[in-house]
């Protein structure tokens, strides 16, 4: 697959992709906080996925695979597992507090 093609199929799932292009930079990203997140990159040629851990949701890489072995099913299949995954945290109370309680933190730090 290409980034375009990465990109354009992120963007089907309805959720927030966030694009950013500039100067051998342009880069889209999906988040499903808490489950996982897809981030791509297009001068690297690698799409890189990972989870969220720990009480303030750190960022950890899981996976890094080459736009060459990508194809349209297994990333479809990818995202929408991670989306069933963070459909059930939500419905686990308690994960559902620990995540609002880390929200909470995190707009309440300073820089």
């Amino acid at each position: 697959m290409t980034w375009e093609e990465i990109t354009d199929l992120l963007i089907t799932f309805g959720e927030k992709v966030h694009i950013i292009r500039g100067d051998n930079a342009d880069a889209v990203s999906l988040q499903l906080v808490p489950a996982g997140w897809f981030v791509s990159i297009k001068s690297s040629g690698v799409l890189n996925t990972g989870t969220y851990e720990g009480k303030d949701n750190r960022l950890v890489g899981t996976r890094t695979i080459p736009f060459a072995e990508l194809t349209p099913e297994f990333l479809r299949q990818e995202v929408q597992k991670t989306m069933a995954e963070q459909v059930a945290s939500f419905l686990d109370s308690d994960a559902m507090r620990d995540y609002l309680a880390s929200a909470e933190r995190k707009r309440h730090r300073r820089f």
